[in-house]
């Protein structure tokens, strides 16, 4: 088997550039076929994987989230199978997967393992994701993470919350799916394919990647005392919040007001307030569906 490793050396805060020599020497020592590329920037990790995909049997990630969306996206019309080896801040695809996290069991399981069909699901008909669509508060919150430099972990995004909480406040939103609609301020809503989010915390703990279905989490306000005073306890989301179940959605907010840059809270512009497996990406009018395959 040959595999290619697409590298991003800054994943993890810079863990990935440190773990890469440890890489090659299990790589050597067992032999095996391979190739590293290492990315220098955004859109380096979806073109080698569109690129090279077919020179070999498989290709891996070798960094976090953002590196395996792009991975993901550049395979996505191949039949290339994908793994991944985490070295990222939040690794929450392969927390969803239940992957090894360490370096030696993840190589051990992507050389010896049985290969799993996941769904996809296709943000706005051309980005695909595979774990989960933040809008709002965790959205906002996973671009703040990004910002802080001198942690590491789950630990980011416990500082990200509490960054995000001074500046997010609800907006108008109309959500439409399968067989449910709904028109209510939005605080957050998370469409999960998988459960993890955050660094291992969960919005839809039932979310499953082979069901063929997103898990829909819609908390339409809730204070910030109340999230601090029960932060990261799940239940927090359960307050005037609402779950469902989906093969299709569809939203449009309406933002009211920009922040001010005070620290005041206001309402972020759409293009801030959405990401897809940890990528930043803008949308009015996503279309999702789930149960394509890699």
């Amino acid at each position: 088997m040959r595999i290619l490793f697409i590298v991003n050396p800054t994943a993890g805060r810079g863990t990935a550039a440190k773990k890469l020599p440890k890489l090659e020497k299990l790589l050597e020592s067992k032999g095996v076929d391979h190739q590293l590329l290492q990315t220098t920037g955004p859109g380096d990790a979806q073109q080698f994987a569109q690129e090279r995909r077919n020179d070999f049997d498989l290709v891996t990630v070798f960094g976090g989230d953002g590196t395996m969306n792009e991975v993901l996206n550049g395979l996505v019309d191949g039949s290339t199978p994908m793994a991944v080896m985490p070295i990222g801040t939040g690794n929450d695809f392969v927390r969803s997967a239940r992957l090894p996290m360490k370096l030696e069991p993840a190589l051990d399981n992507l050389l010896n393992g049985k290969p799993r069909i996941c769904d996809l699901g296709v943000f706005n008909g051309q980005r695909h994701f595979i774990n989960v669509v933040g809008i709002g508060f965790d959205a906002y919150a996973n671009i703040e993470s990004r910002k802080i430099k001198r942690l590491k972990g789950t630990a980011v995004y416990v500082v990200a919350v509490f960054k995000t909480l001074r500046q997010w406040s609800a907006v108008p939103m109309k959500i439409e799916m399968d067989d449910n609609e709904i028109d209510d301020h939005s605080y957050l809503t998370c469409i999960a394919n998988g459960w993890s989010v955050g660094g291992g915390l969960s919005l839809a703990p039932d979310a499953h990647l082979q069901d063929g279905l997103f898990d829909v989490c819609h908390v339409a306000d809730i204070s910030s005392g109340k999230i601090v005073w029960n932060f990261p306890t799940p239940c927090i989301w359960t307050v005037r919040s609402s779950m469902g179940r989906t093969k299709f959605l569809k939203w449009r907010s309406f933002p009211t007001a920009s922040p001010s840059g005070t620290g005041e809270r206001g309402n972020h512009r759409e293009n801030s307030g959405v990401t897809a497996d940890g990528c930043c990406g803008a949308a009015l009018f996503p279309r999702l569906h789930s149960g394509e395959n890699p």
